[in-house]
This record gives C-alpha cells, sequence and structure tokens, in this order.
C-alpha cells in the first residue's frame, strides 16, 4: 500500500512582470538585475537602442513604456536590457501550464530569446527597406 500523498504543486523561482496589460513571467535563470533606466543612444541606421550599464554597453528592447526599472537578462551568454518590464513581484510561483499563477491569474512564460530575435528581424527589415 502507497502511503504517497497528492503530488505537490511544482514552483517555478522567477520574476512576474505587467506587460501590455498582462502578466508574463521570467525565470530566474534569465534574469540577472534590474538597474534605474540609463541614458539610450539610438544606433545610427539600424533600429538598435543601446545603454551603458554597469560599464557594459547592452541592446536595449523596449517591451512597454519606459518605468522605473531597466530588466537584465542573459540570453545565449550575451546580456540584453528589457525595457518596460519592471517587476511587479519577485520568488517562487506555482507552476501552470503556460508559466505560473499569480495572485489567480495566469502569467505566461516571456521568450526572451524570442524577443531578441523580432529585435534583430527588425532590424535587418528595416535595413532592406532602405
Amino acid at each position: 500500500m502507497s502511503t504517497l500523498g497528492p503530488a505537490l504543486p511544482s514552483n517555478r523561482a522567477g520574476v512576474i512582470v505587467r506587460l501590455g496589460g498582462e502578466l508574463r513571467f521570467l525565470s530566474a535563470h534569465l534574469v540577472r538585475r534590474f538597474v534605474p533606466p540609463p541614458t539610450l543612444s539610438d544606433v545610427a541606421g539600424t533600429g538598435l537602442t543601446m545603454a551603458l550599464v554597469d560599464g557594459q554597453v547592452l541592446a536595449i528592447i523596449p517591451v512597454g513604456p519606459r518605468g522605473s526599472a531597466l530588466t537584465v537578462c542573459e540570453v545565449g551568454g550575451e546580456l540584453v536590457g528589457l525595457l518596460g518590464a519592471d517587476p511587479e513581484a519577485v520568488g517562487f510561483f506555482e507552476a501552470s501550464p503556460e508559466g505560473v499563477s499569480f495572485q489567480g491569474e495566469s502569467a505566461a512564460d516571456l521568450d526572451v530569446a524570442e524577443l531578441v530575435r523580432k529585435s534583430a528581424r527588425g532590424t535587418f527589415e528595416q535595413e532592406a527597406e532602405a
């Protein structure tokens, strides 16, 4: 006879952010730190935005209106900044099929690698149109 109880819900560590009115989840393994929004510099002719953060030049991906923090993430060994992804909560959250559950709402995973790809494609599309 088994004495095992029902499976406990698994938890995921990370950050809840709100983008366009929707809750999104950034896994802790992606997020490196939060910093005040830095001065931004456009890279002429590319559509890219860069910023100097803690002595490093980072590509900046705007995902919403400029808020109170720049979320610095690591993707493929490179650091990128998400502008407009202000943290609402940091900690462990109950896993759900699409991401996590937070205060009764679902927060889908935010795919930072896809944001980087979209940003790069947008740049290449702009260059091709020029």
